[in-house]
């Protein structure tokens, strides 16, 4: 869905007959999709950047697709190879992006416990769950120094000095 969409803003460059097409969409669909597709048509004129973004972008899919193949040994999944791993996961973490369920909960479980389930694993939702808690470990430190950060306490230190 992304890759047409991305392909159709760079090759049309008149917002408005655009835009009044999109406008017939039912609901906000419309309204999303020409603030989607007017942002990406604004990536148009930076292209450097984007070429720039792309090495970085592949790098931290290729890091999630290895994430995923560590648990999976973790789990003892040993039926998938590394391909199944290179193919499904992409394939799955769109799922994420879905606008269903908060954070696509549910949504992703089914769609990996689906996907796995084709090449022999009946493991897909337990590997992504695994996953979803790593990924939270992972951002705890995070929420710490956003705490130590925060207005809040910095307001309270001022008052107190």
């Amino acid at each position: 869905l992304v890759v047409p969409l991305l392909v159709w803003a760079l090759a049309y460059s008149k917002r408005g007959t655009k835009t009044q097409l999109l406008a017939r969409l039912p609901g906000h669909w419309g309204k999303r999709f020409a603030e989607i597709r007017d942002a990406l048509l604004d990536f148009r004129h930076a292209k450097a950047a984007l070429l720039l973004a792309l090495p970085h972008s592949l790098g931290i899919h290729l890091c999630v697709i290895a994430a995923f193949g560590v648990l999976g040994q973790a789990l003892d999944i040993t039926q998938l190879r590394w391909f199944h791993y290179t193919t499904l996961v992409p394939l799955g973490m769109l799922t994420v992006a879905l606008p269903v369920a908060p954070a696509g909960i549910g949504v992703t479980h089914l769609a990996f416990y689906t996907l796995f389930s084709l090449v022999g694993s009946q493991r897909g939702a337990d590997l992504f769950s695994i996953y979803l808690v790593c990924q939270l470990l992972a951002a705890l430190p995070g929420l710490f120094f956003y705490l130590m950060l925060s207005p809040y306490r910095a307001s309270n230190r001022s008052a107190v000095s």
